[in-house]
This record gives structure tokens, sequence and C-alpha cells, in this order.
């Protein structure tokens, strides 16, 4: 009984197998509609599109930002976390723009220590984290805002004491900071 068995299993196997290719082959032949294929839909008015700026009302309603938090040694070793988990791959360890990322950009290195950059006031620095601009991405839906914060107060004291070799360089006007103040 089990000799008939072990030669039937085999031979069930690969009949199973050939059907379910037949399946598949069949199933790649029926019609599909893409979701792209739909006709486009008309956004919602006040909708605002992705690649814009952020809306100037959303930036007028938050004037006068400035970072909440006190400037302490945790402050700083937090800061210092999260620009390592969220900003070095393309601002470098040394906030120059020295990174594996920087470079690959064509406009160059994006360096935190250009004198563009750290003349920015505090509520620009947030907002362009926040909403993202230029080439940076919006971090809003990625971090806390006193993730962002403590950033920005690391960033802030790296400013005031810039490491040996870093090069404070960057490519001017990276950030259009008029947007972000009107």
């Amino acid at each position: 009984m089990f000799r008939g068995l072990r030669r039937w299993i085999p031979r069930a196997a690969c009949g199973l197998a050939a059907l379910a290719c037949a399946a598949c082959n069949q199933m790649a032949q029926q019609a599909s509609v893409s979701p792209y294929e739909l006709p486009e839909q008309t956004p919602s008015s006040g909708t605002v599109a992705v690649t814009d700026a952020p809306p100037l009302v959303l930036v007028a309603a938050t004037t006068d930002l400035t970072n909440p938090l006190p400037i302490t040694t945790a402050t700083l070793d937090a800061g210092y976390r999260n620009y390592r988990s969220f900003c070095h791959p393309c601002h470098g360890p040394r906030l120059d723009g020295h990174s594996l990322v920087g470079p690959s950009f064509p406009e160059g290195h994006l360096s935190l220590l250009a004198p563009n950059i750290v003349a920015m006031t505090d509520e620009q620095l947030f907002l362009s984290t926040w909403y993202g601009a230029g080439k940076n991405p919006p971090f809003r839906g990625t971090m806390t805002p006193g993730e962002v914060w403590q950033v920005i107060a690391y960033i802030r004291s790296v400013q005031a004491n810039p490491p040996p070799g870093a090069i404070p360089q960057g490519l001017p006007g990276r950030i259009d900071t008029k947007s972000l103040s009107q």
C-alpha cells in the first residue's frame, strides 16, 4: 500500500504545480484596471500640493517662534542623538555637509555652518525643518516639535564653536528665508 502511495505523491504534486501555473497564466491575461488609468479627480478647494512651499497662512500664524527648551547638557545630548539619526546623513558629522549623501546633490555640500544658515532665526530653522525646504524633506511626520528644537539647540551650539577642520562654506541661498518670514 505504501509503495503505491509513494508513486502517486510526486505525480500529484506535479499535477497541482501544473494547475497552479495554468491558473497564473490565465490571471496574467485577465483584464485589469490600473489605479492610474482612472480619470483624474479635481482637488478640493484650499488643497496645497506637496511640492509647494508651506501655506503662508500657517507660516504667518506661527510668528516669533523661539526655542522653548532650556540649553542644558541633556537638551544638547538629545539634540546630538536626533541630529545623528535624522540630519547626519546629508549634513555630516561636523555640520559642514561632508557626508555620504551631501556631495551627491547637484548643488553641492549642504553646510549648516554657511553664513546664510547661521544668520537664520530659530523660527526659520524650525519652519524649514518642519515643512522642508530645498532638498531638505519635511520632518513634521518623523520628528516631534521637541526633537526639532533639540536639534536646533545642538546646531546653534556647534555654530557658536565650529569643530576644527569644519568647512563653513555652503551654497548661498540654499533655503529661501524670504518665503519663511512673510
